[in-house]
């Protein structure tokens, strides 16, 4: 645990090198002792940088602190982010961070190691986009924080609300919390923050003409008349990417409001940019996926992987009592709900998916035990 006892250091402490604004909206924290606070603003106000002030702070102390956000693709950004303001750490998903454990032999079977009988072994806890932070989920990790564990919420309460049960970042910001409002725009990071900004306050926006990477002209609005139209628009944009050799499994994601009805449900829009994109994917009959397919996970469980054979780096290989000459063995690996990933091998019964940060590479049945979809394509 810590080794600097909780009432030898302040409780939030002043934040060195901020700007008036940032300085004046985090005194709202650092004049208050309380062990919950919340940081939101919109996108390029400062947030990762007002924050990467106050973990420097604290790990200055030797206080330690764990870094996390709901999804391994936030965690990996909040790291680089932190990295670029100066602080070197790792973050998790917040899955991660609480350690998901086997309970049993079934999907469903497992719990979190930590928890109140066993907290979290940190003085401050940091999770970032909290906007897509679910009530049962935020419920669990503050009950594993011990009495006078730190913990800062981060995130845009001008963001949906997750997709899971609760709106858990907007009742937080109203329940009387100490609150840093960052409001000003300091990130020279395109178009993106400014008109964030103006539509949160009511103000006329405009997009650019065309996009200007070079010229970080990054917003380009096209108003289109119709689903018909729509759909032409976008595989037009889709061939221009391909044109110029975009890798548009990473540099592209499409974003609808319908999942499953209509010309522009993502459904549709799935197997119209599967076609563009991975027109030569492997396909089996009784799976709907092909290999090199963009998918995410729909649900939260434990799913077979293979690792090599720790046995076979001191045997041969075909005298290997562990895996039996085939230099892999199976293990159990962790996967969240919203995780993507591409497929790597596909059967009639299971499909394989490589999912990041960390890597994994497991084999997913079609369906779960009580029927629903496990996976789902996500271009």
């Amino acid at each position: 645990m810590c080794d600097v006892p909780t009432d030898q250091v302040d409780w939030w402490p002043v934040a060195d090198n901020l700007s008036p604004h940032q300085n004046q909206a985090y005194s709202s924290i650092y004049e208050q002792y309380t062990p919950i606070a919340c940081l939101t603003g919109s996108p390029g106000t400062g947030k990762t940088y007002v924050a990467a002030k106050i973990i420097k702070e604290f790990m200055a102390q030797q206080i330690p602190v764990f870094i996390c956000a709901p999804t391994g693709k936030a965690a990996a950004r909040m790291k680089e982010s932190l990295l670029a303001n100066g602080v070197q750490t790792k973050a998790t998903t917040i899955h991660s961070m609480l350690k998901p454990v086997r309970m049993g032999y079934g999907e469903d079977e497992w719990e979190f190691e930590h928890g109140p009988e066993r907290p979290i072994p940190a003085q401050l806890v940091v999770v970032d986009e909290t906007s897509m932070l679910e009530n049962s989920i935020a419920a669990r990790l503050l009950m594993s924080c011990e009495t006078g564990t730190r913990v800062l919420f981060v995130g845009d309460e001008g963001q949906l609300p997750p997709v899971g049960k609760g709106a858990f970042f907007r009742d937080l910001l109203s329940s009387g919390v100490p609150v840093a409002r960052l409001e000003e725009v300091r990130r020279v990071d395109g178009m993106v923050p400014s008109v964030c900004k103006a539509i949160r306050d009511g103000q006329p926006w405009k997009g650019a003409p065309k996009l200007d990477r070079s010229a970080i002209i990054n917003l380009y609005h096209k108003e289109v008349p119709n689903a018909g139209r729509q759909t032409v628009t976008l595989m037009q944009i889709v061939g221009k990417m391909m044109q110029k050799g975009r890798d548009l499994k990473e540099d592209l994601q499409v974003i609808v409001a319908r999942r499953d009805k209509g010309p522009v449900s993502a459904k549709a829009l799935n197997l119209r940019l599967r076609e563009t994109i991975n027109p030569n994917g492997r396909g089996v009959p009784g799976n709907e996926f092909r290999t090199g397919d963009k998918v995410m996970c729909l649900k939260n469980g434990w799913y077979t992987s293979h690792e090599d054979c720790p046995f076979c780096l001191e045997w041969s290989r075909g005298n290997c009592e562990m895996c039996h000459g085939k230099g892999k063995v199976s293990v159990d690996e962790y996967v969240a709900n919203g995780e993507s990933g591409i497929v790597t091998d596909i059967s009639p019964t299971l499909t394989e998916v490589q999912f990041r940060n960390p890597e994994r590479r497991c084999y997913m049945p079609h369906k779960a035990s009580h029927g629903g979809r496990l996976l789902a394509a996500s271009y």
